[in-house]
């Protein structure tokens, strides 16, 4: 199983009023232009929003790592690194000051002060798991996979169930090549955090990866009722790949129901496809540019139904537009292949 384009390193913040365990989203890039062919491209980009973590972040030490703490719930990082940098040299003892540090310099681009600040605080407080669980995510980022393994195993020590360092484990697993013993690790990751259906997907990727096709598509079943396009498109992909094309259709039927949506709709037509159902193919294609007439990956599909239905001068029409919608994604070479062919 491969690392790449894995479910991201879980890391903690500060969010709202209050400290919560959550997904650290270091300016995560999203999504961009037209879709790619379902079918062809890899799944979206899966991040988790709103992970709880098991053993909650200490209280403030004092009030100047609460003055930190407001800074970096108001975003002003320089002005939280230069109180928590005080607090740190006034008192290195202080786990809560070299954490709350690390993740000041994190949020600066001062990545390697932030694995600094992070050893501190863990050497200083080898419980405070929060520290733990930022120290892997940037491990894990530099592909330093045995060293974030280490630090994910002395946190989970202390907090066997914590969702986001068992997430990275099995991120590190997975990265290091020990495909078995990844599998587990993310069992016991989807174990502890049940509600996460963007981490569901990554243990059916896995399943699939390692040939485990009935436990993936288990999974998968829950995952595309996800209320998330982004989740349950990439969960109908991967159905689809697994030649489970029967509960992609069903998921994605309960899907549309809720919300009329392009990209769904042409990932439901690869199924029916599959299925042999050229005709319920060909409804969710036109579908999808009726949702969206400037949607390329459905201009892509429906010129590619029409290819295969001898229907030339219908096929070059949209495929044209696909290529002219694409312009700079995959999808682009994708219809210009495709255009090449047609004699």
């Amino acid at each position: 199983m491969s690392a790449e384009g894995m479910y991201k390193s879980l890391r903690c913040k500060l969010q709202g009023s209050s400290i919560a365990m959550v997904v650290l989203l270091v300016m995560g890039a999203g999504c961009s232009g037209s879709s790619p062919p379902p079918a062809e491209a890899p799944p979206p980009s899966l991040e988790s929003e709103e992970t709880e973590g098991q053993g909650g972040v200490a209280p403030a030490s004092n009030s100047a790592v609460q003055d930190g703490i407001n800074a970096i719930q108001a975003e002003d990082f320089e002005k939280a690194k230069g109180i928590l940098q005080a607090a740190h040299d006034g008192d290195p003892s202080d786990a809560q000051a070299a954490f709350y540090l690390g993740v000041a310099l994190e949020n600066t681009d001062d990545v390697q002060g932030a694995v600094g600040s992070y050893r501190k605080a863990l050497e200083n407080d080898p419980k405070l798991t929060e520290a733990a669980v930022n120290l892997s995510a940037i491990l894990l980022d530099q592909e330093d996979y045995a060293g974030a393994l280490e630090v994910a195993d002395r946190g989970l020590a202390g907090a066997p169930q914590q969702p986001l360092l068992l997430t990275n484990r099995a991120i590190a697993l997975a990265g290091a090549g020990k495909t078995e013993e990844a599998l587990t690790a993310y069992g016991r990751a989807v174990k502890a955090d049940p509600e996460n259906l963007e981490l569901k997907y990554e243990y059916a990727r896995g399943l699939a990866d390692a040939g485990k096709n009935a436990a993936a598509v288990d999974q998968l079943r829950q995952v595309i009722q996800s209320p998330d396009p982004a989740v349950a498109g990439a969960a109908a992909n991967l159905l689809g790949r697994l030649g489970a094309y029967a509960e992609c259709i069903a998921g994605l039927d309960r899907a549309l129901k809720t919300k009329p949506n392009p990209d769904l709709y042409v990932r439901r037509g690869a199924c029916r496809h599959g299925m042999k159902d050229d005709a319920g193919a060909l409804a969710d294609y036109t579908a999808a540019i009726e949702a969206d007439p400037n949607f390329a990956a459905g201009h892509y599909y429906l010129g590619r139904h029409y290819l295969a239905t001898g229907k030339k001068k219908e096929a070059k029409q949209h495929l044209q537009k696909a290529v002219e919608l694409g312009a700079g994604t995959p999808l682009e070479a994708a219809a210009e292949k495709v255009l090449k062919s047609i004699k």
